[in-house]
C-alpha cells in the first residue's frame, strides 16, 4: 500500500491511508494520545518509556505526514510541534474546502449525461460513486431518487428500461440492487 501525497483534492482518501499507514507502523500513539508531561527527576521508567515511545511516534508521525503532501500545501501549513497539531492545522485548511466540495458533486450529479459512446454501466457507476463521495459529507441520498435520476439521464433508446427498472420503485420500502 503506497499512501498518496496529498494535493489538495484527496484530503478524505489521503487521511483515512495515513491514519492506516501510522498504525500498522505502530506510529500512531502520537496522533491518538496527548503529549505526555515532561519528565523530571521523579518519573518512573514506565513514564521515561512511554515518553520516549510517544516523542518516537511524534517525530516519525511528523515526517511522513509532511513527506505526503504537495510541497505547495506543506508550504501553507504552519509548523506545529505535535503530530496531532500538525493535522489539526491540516483540516482546518479543508474544512472551507468541503462546503465547495460538495457543491461540485452535488452540481457534477445534476449535470451527468449518458455518453452513448460509453456504456450503459459505466455511466450507473459514475452517478453511484459520486453519490458515495456526497456520502462521505454525510450527504445520503435516498436509492430511490439516484435511480430516478439515473433513468431520467437516458436517451429514449432506453425507455423500455426505463420502465421495467422504474416499476419496482413504486414501493415504500424499495432496495435497489443497482
Amino acid at each position: 500500500m503506497r499512501l498518496p501525497i496529498l494535493n489538495g483534492e484527496n484530503y478524505a482518501e489521503w487521511l483515512e491511508l495515513l491514519e492506516l499507514t501510522l498504525g500498522y507502523l505502530n506510529l500512531d500513539l502520537a496522533i491518538n494520545e496527548e503529549k505526555p508531561e515532561d519528565l523530571t527527576d521523579e518519573s518512573t521508567p514506565n513514564q521515561r518509556d512511554y515518553y520516549a515511545k510517544w516523542q518516537r511516534s511524534n517525530n516519525m508521525s511528523l515526517r511522513l505526514i509532511k513527506a505526503n503532501m504537495s510541497r505547495t500545501i506543506r508550504r501553507s501549513i504552519p509548523d506545529k510541534p505535535t503530530a496531532r497539531e500538525y493535522l489539526d492545522a491540516i483540516k482546518e485548511q479543508y474544512v472551507s474546502t468541503d462546503s465547495s466540495t460538495m457543491s461540485t458533486l452535488i452540481a457534477k450529479l445534476g449535470a451527468i449525461k449518458y455518453n452513448e459512446s460509453k456504456d450503459v454501466r459505466d455511466h450507473i457507476m459514475k452517478a453511484r460513486d459520486i453519490a458515495a463521495q456526497l456520502k462521505e459529507y454525510e450527504i445520503d441520498l435516498l436509492e430511490v431518487y439516484l435511480v430516478h435520476h439515473i433513468l431520467n439521464t437516458l436517451p429514449k433508446e432506453f425507455e423500455t428500461f426505463k420502465v421495467g427498472a422504474g416499476s419496482g420503485m413504486a414501493g415504500e420500502g424499495f432496495e435497489g440492487s443497482w
